[in-house]
């Protein structure tokens, strides 16, 4: 029994490995197979492309050949696939069977032409766009993607160097100002220039440059000219020309004319005055007589007081030339164009001055005194203890050609002074008021007209006083046509010294 167990386990064993040697087999003979296929596929067709045209304005076709050789001893059936027909690019054939299915037979080959189209892409002749079209064989089930480059030109597109040249020159030249000479030029053409020469030549001024110039681009040179002294009235004609500095080759030209204009001609001036009483007012009017435009400097003529009482509109500036005062200022005017100016003057402010002048004298005299006091201090002597006496003045004086009577004066002892003994006998006081704030002495008396009354007496301390002393304000009492009048003369400051040991020690003499 466990003998023919195993016969049966040995037989499934022989069984097992036949199966795999088989297997094995077969996956050795289908390999083999695939690689002969695959060889003979890539031996079997040969494809190749040029361009014909890939660059492409709007609506125009981009064109490119294809070569394909089918290596096949059978016939077999090619067709060409648009990945993204209807959708970006549009596709024509010549054949236009080579769309639906063309034969070529075996170890034949065919030339054949593909047309691409763009539907409403972004142009952009810089990068170009890739077309993705298929090759399938329908036999061999064959599939090769081939690649279009194809770039999309704005607007039109020529091969040949187009560069347009607008000049902005002035029609009318003034030889006497500076001048601006202006061209546009733009690059029309889908590539780039490195260096351009732009020349531009006359019988009066030859100008030249080197610029570069991106694809589709515009730029505006200027050129400033200064005409010679020399140049007449006439016209002249500017070449202007484009060209490449390394191989002369001439990209375009162009010719534009302006005219010259004669020398200037001076402003024209036309002067109204109108006057009142003391203001005057004079318009000039300032006009072009030329048929050009023009700048020139203006001078009117003023006065020292002008200077002070004129005005002008519009305001002008004031400038002394040669020892002369002038307004000036610069006018530029168009043909024919006309310019007014407007000068005031007002003399009425020099009478309302002196009216108000007057006015302040008048009020003077009126209201100031006809009397006047005045006080002073003299004969200041120290000792070694401060201040040991000072003489008192005071001058009253008539500046009126009338006289006065019974004219009184006042004046207040400080509280620390007092009267000294040596009083002026020739003028006593009437009358001494004794007060705790200090003593009031009065004098009374009368005034011839122009008279000067001085009144001296002297003051000694009571005590040593050191530092500043202050006499009060003197008073003087009078009538004016009966009215009283009162004035007050000046408040008195005396300085007794800085300190002790400066003083000058003196006897008081017996």
């Amino acid at each position: 029994m466990n003998q023919l167990n195993q016969l049966r386990k040995n037989h499934e064993k022989r069984k097992v490995m036949i199966w795999l040697s088989c297997t094995f087999l077969l996956l050795i003979v289908l390999s083999s197979f695939a690689l002969l296929v695959s060889a003979e596929e890539a031996d079997a067709f040969l494809l190749s492309s040029r361009i014909i045209k890939n660059k492409v304005a709007p609506g125009e076709w981009a064109e490119f050949e294809i070569d394909i050789y089918n290596g096949y001893s059978y016939p077999e059936t090619f067709r060409i696939v648009n990945q993204q027909e209807g959708v970006e690019w549009s596709l024509l054939t010549d054949p236009k069977t080579f769309i639906d299915g063309i034969v070529l037979k075996g170890k034949e080959q065919q030339t054949f032409r593909v047309r691409l189209k763009d539907i409403n892409l972004t142009r952009d002749y810089k990068r170009p766009y890739h077309v993705l079209l298929d090759l399938k064989g329908k036999e061999s089930h064959y599939v090769k993607t081939l690649r279009f480059p194809v770039y999309l030109m704005p607007g039109s597109y020529s091969d040949q160097s187009l560069f347009q040249v607008i000049p902005q020159f002035p029609s009318v030249v003034d030889p006497n100002q500076p001048q601006s000479f202006k061209v546009t030029i733009t690059n029309t053409n889908w590539k780039d220039y490195p260096q351009i020469k732009v020349s531009l030549t006359s019988n009066f001024f030859s100008r030249e440059t080197l610029i570069g110039m991106l694809a589709n681009t515009s730029k505006t040179l200027d050129f400033p000219v200064e005409l010679p002294n020399t140049v007449d009235k006439g016209s002249d004609t500017v070449l202007i020309s484009l060209s490449d500095p390394a191989t002369k080759e001439q990209f375009a030209r162009t010719t534009v004319t302006y005219q010259v204009l004669s020398p200037h001609a001076p402003f024209e001036r036309e002067l109204e005055t109108e006057k009142s009483f003391l203001f005057y007012t004079d318009t000039i009017r300032i006009k072009n007589p030329q048929n050009f435009y023009s700048e020139q400097s203006l001078r009117i003529p003023t006065s020292f007081l002008e200077r002070f009482l004129g005005s002008t509109d519009p305001e002008l500036e004031r400038e002394e030339i040669d020892g002369k005062l002038y307004y000036t200022t610069k006018l530029r005017l168009g043909p024919q164009e006309s310019f007014v100016i407007t000068i005031t003057t007002n003399y009425r402010m020099i009478v309302y001055a002196l009216i108000a002048l007057a006015l302040l004298i008048y009020t003077y005299y009126m209201f100031k005194s006809p009397i006047v006091v005045v006080k002073q201090a003299e004969n200041i002597r120290l000792a070694h203890d401060g201040l040991r006496e000072l003489t008192v003045v005071l001058t009253v004086a008539n500046r009126s050609k009338k006289a006065y009577s019974n004219v009184e004066v006042f004046d207040r002892v400080p509280k620390l002074m007092q009267l000294y003994h040596r009083v002026d006998q020739t003028f006593r006081p009437y009358k001494t008021t004794h007060h705790p704030n200090g003593d009031i002495i009065s004098w009374q008396f009368d005034l011839t007209p122009q008279e000067e009354r001085i009144i001296r007496y002297v003051l000694s301390p009571k005590i040593e006083i050191i530092g500043d002393l202050r006499l009060p304000k003197a008073l003087m009492k009078f009538h004016e046509d009966g009215t009283p009048v009162r004035v007050q003369s000046n408040e008195l400051d005396v300085s007794t010294g800085a300190s002790r040991s400066e003083r000058m020690s003196e006897e008081k003499p017996e």
